[in-house]
């Protein structure tokens, strides 16, 4: 603005201030006095955050106001902005916080005394404004960094959070292809965030290459895994079971990506280590309580290496004669409702001790212990197994019984055969329903089934074979499996020319599409079993991990009611109210029983007079082996 500009527009701010419509050239910029600035109706930004001013005003005070404000003159000879309203609101703003007089604070603003025009100008302001490509965002904080510029202040300059500079600067060191790659829109911010996993600008560039002439280039998690081949997910067994902390005690470097959302223990050689040390921690204490022997391994326990021993099972602590009589004597009193608190106490703890279960010092001296790392990180520990040359001994000692052994080894099953196939068969579709929605996890189980051998009744997952069955035979009005897992009919096999037409079409539709149906495909191939004695450990690591909910899916019904016995319909419904059921329940016909039950399932006038802990049990009750273990 030239000096007559200047005066010109003193000379109107002296006018204003009389009451005196001032007489400026329109259409031109004008430094006129903050205390003589509204906010217009016609400013699309009516609303904003205090955060949101307070990092605007940071900014202004670290760079000053870079773009002048653009407003209409009204009669009342002051001007209402139509553009620039989060700027005017943090001039006011660092006005308030200063102290400063709005009338002295000067503001370079484009006017004009046209409705029509402001209002254009309000509108094309705001809506024509480009975002900063991310790449050059990047760019301009790495060379503020350069000049000595500190987070706080490039955060203050951009009107940003720290975090998003400190985030933005972690992308700053990656490899020139990658980030040219980013401001051509050739890849996304994700997929460029998850090459943070290392520093190796090298390694960066040469799996970026590697991977945008193969498949697996847009997909961060494939990334990271060929970033990191020499380091463990901090999300592994091994890692867990090691713990962040221990790790970087001992010197180990951790490595996240951008976001924090993996973490990698970059030295796969000491997390080895230092999970045999502290396997080896557990051996000698084990080895302290009598065992005659205690095995220690990283790797899971094989099925079949412990198909190979005998089991020995604790027993229950004795309890003095007194104690008896006293526990029995508690019993009646509490049975009274006399009991004091401390006698309830008292009860408790007798009653915890009597059913307390331990190996005696005979068991310990014919039997051993396996100790492995279980999928969740924690200790997996395999006690009173009997050695094949060891079991003579033990069987002759009395460590071991051959009814007892049978017994455990083939436990009676809680609902007739069909039964037990079609509550795996829904256990397998409620699981399948909850790894489609996980399609990263799905491919990752695909990944690991087809690059890691495994017996059968270790992989839930079986390439090459049918679909899993996930409805059951019987039909069961209870089940509401998603429409993309429902039973598909039969389509008949292709031949040379169909299958390459086909092929073609296929690849015709969208990525999106065509990754559907390989999360589709892998999750019918997924089957579960019941988690009953012996649950298979990846199976139930997937349901978890995808979150699986098996009343999501499954309700019982009288398609399922009806397939039990009367005394399991008893034990539902005792279970369910948490007492002994009623003499009229016990001794009513068991469709009567069917029917009550079903009603309470799925009708919500039938649980009138439940508690809401009975309620809460109803909502929850599974039949036995169909729960997710770990829930």
């Amino acid at each position: 603005m030239t000096k007559q500009e200047k005066i010109k527009t003193n000379e109107a701010t002296k006018a204003t201030e009389a009451g005196v419509l001032p007489t400026m050239p329109t259409r031109a910029i004008h430094e006129i006095p903050l205390a003589r600035l509204d906010l217009s109706v016609m400013n699309p930004r009516q609303n904003v955050e205090d955060a949101e001013i307070a990092a605007l005003a940071d900014s202004i005070r670290t760079v000053g106001l870079m773009q002048n404000l653009m407003g209409v003159l009204m009669e009342d000879s002051r001007v209402a902005i139509v553009a620039g309203g989060r700027r005017l609101r943090a001039l006011k703003a660092i006005a308030a916080e200063d102290g400063q007089d709005e009338a002295e604070v000067l503001v370079p603003v484009l006017v004009t005394d046209d409705e029509a025009e402001a209002q254009v100008w309000a509108s094309t302001e705001n809506t024509a404004r480009l975002a900063l490509n991310p790449a050059d965002e990047i760019r301009a904080y790495g060379r503020m960094v350069e000049t000595g510029a500190s987070v706080e202040t490039i955060a203050k300059a951009f009107a940003v959070s720290v975090r998003h500079v400190t985030g933005r600067l972690r992308l700053a060191g990656l490899a020139p292809v990658i980030l040219e790659a980013l401001r051509a829109g050739e890849i996304t911010l994700d997929v460029a965030a998850a090459y943070t996993v290392t520093g190796d600008v090298a390694a960066q560039e040469a799996t970026f290459t590697r991977l945008q002439e193969g498949y697996g280039g847009d997909n961060p998690a494939q990334i990271k895994r060929m970033l990191m081949q020499e380091a463990v997910s901090a999300e592994s067994s091994l890692a867990r079971f090691v713990g962040r902390a221990a790790f970087e005690d001992a010197g180990g470097a951790i490595r996240e990506d951008l976001f924090g959302a993996d973490i990698w223990f970059c030295d796969l050689e000491l997390v080895r280590g230092l999970a045999e040390a502290k396997l080896s921690k557990a051996k000698a204490a084990l080895e302290a309580e009598g065992w005659a022997w205690v095995s220690a391994q990283i790797e899971p326990i094989p099925y079949e290496v412990l198909a190979e021993y005998r089991r020995t099972y604790p027993e229950q602590r004795d309890i003095s004669e007194d104690e008896h009589l006293r526990y029995e004597e508690l019993g009646e009193l509490i049975e009274a409702e006399v009991c004091n608190e401390d006698g309830q106490a008292e009860f408790v703890a007798l009653e915890a001790k009597l059913n307390e279960e331990h190996f005696t010092a005979t068991q310990k001296a014919h039997a051993g212990v396996m100790v492995a790392i279980a999928w969740d990180g924690t200790l997996d520990l395999r006690q009173g197994l009997v050695r094949p040359e060891d079991q003579a001994a033990a069987a002759e000692a009395g460590v071991i019984e051959e009814s007892r052994h049978a017994k455990a080894a083939k436990p009676a099953t809680p609902y007739p055969t069909s039964v037990m196939d079609d509550l795996a068969a829904i256990r397998t579709g409620c699981i399948q329903a909850a790894l489609i929605r996980k399609p990263e996890l799905a491919l990752d189980l695909l990944t690991f089934a087809l690059s890691t051998p495994c017996y059968a009744d270790a992989m839930p997952l079986q390439i090459g074979g049918k679909a899993a069955r996930n409805t059951p035979e019987k039909a069961d009005e209870g089940m509401a499996l998603p429409d993309r897992l429902a039973p598909k009919e039969y389509r008949m096999p292709l031949n040379g020319s169909e299958a390459s037409d086909a092929f073609t079409a296929f690849r015709a539709q969208s990525k999106k599409a065509r990754n559907a149906m390989l999360t589709e495909q892998i999750t019918r191939l997924f089957a579960a079993d019941l988690a009953l004695d012996r649950p298979t450990p990846l199976v139930e690591q997937i349901a978890n991990l995808a979150e699986a909910d098996i009343r999501s899916i499954w309700t019982p019904t009288k398609d399922f009611l009806a397939r039990l016995k009367s005394d399991q319909l008893d034990g539902i419904m005792a279970e369910i109210i948490g007492t002994e059921i009623a003499p009229a329940f016990a001794k009513s016909p068991k469709k009567d029983k069917v029917e009550k039950l079903h009603k309470m399932f799925t009708e919500e006038t039938a649980r009138a007079g439940l508690s809401k802990e009975a309620k809460a049990r109803l909502d929850a009750w599974l039949p036995d082996g169909m729960t997710v273990r770990g829930d």
